[in-house]
Order: structure tokens, then sequence, then C-alpha cells
């Protein structure tokens, strides 16, 4: 899987710019966060590990830069989930509720 820019941050290689504007805006803005902190398996097949988790909120965010709802396993985490396409000065967000189904957000700038 091709992934963007590597960027060392806060003693984590993170994957790609965006994924570092998320974890730069989450420390401006007093949030505890772990980046990649767990792998969710399914029963029969697939791993998901959401980008980041913050603080003690047991929420889990998914970054990506457009809305790519349907390229990831997502089913398999059982936590409740924001889906952010885009970056922190402009973005879309889902979420779903642990073990639930997605559900349409707002774009927020």
């Amino acid at each position: 899987m091709a992934y963007g820019t590597k960027i060392e941050y806060r003693g984590y290689t993170l994957k790609s710019k965006i994924e570092y504007a998320w974890a730069r805006f989450f420390d401006q803005s007093g949030y505890a966060w772990e980046y990649e902190p767990m792998k969710f398996r399914g029963r029969r097949c697939g791993v998901y590990t959401p980008d980041f988790r913050l603080g003690d909120y047991g929420l889990y965010v998914e970054i990506k830069a457009y809305d790519g709802f349907r390229c990831n396993n997502w089913e398999l985490c059982v936590a409740p989930l924001l889906l952010v396409c885009g970056y922190p000065d402009r973005h879309y967000i889902r979420y779903k509720l642990a073990g639930g189904l997605f559900k349409r957000g707002h774009f927020l700038s």
C-alpha cells in the first residue's frame, strides 16, 4: 500500500502530511492522542488499524485526504469511530457509534 511522506513527530512515524497536520491540531487543541494504538481483527479475515485514539474518550479517528468511505475495513472497529476527510482547516466528518453504521456528518471549516 502506498502512503504519503513519512514524518517523525513526538516519537511516532506518521504516514502522511495530513496525519501530521491532525496530530499537530490535536496537540494545539489540548487533546491527548495515540497513533495507531490498536488493531481490530475480523473473525474470518481482515485487520483494521485506526490512525488515532483520542485521550480517555475511547474514540478512534481515521484520517483521509478525500471521502474514502469505501476504502477500508472500518466495520471491524467495534469502538466509536470518526472518519475525517480533509485537513484541520476544512474537513468532513462521518461517525460510527460502537458496532453501528456510519452516519453522515458535516463540512466544518
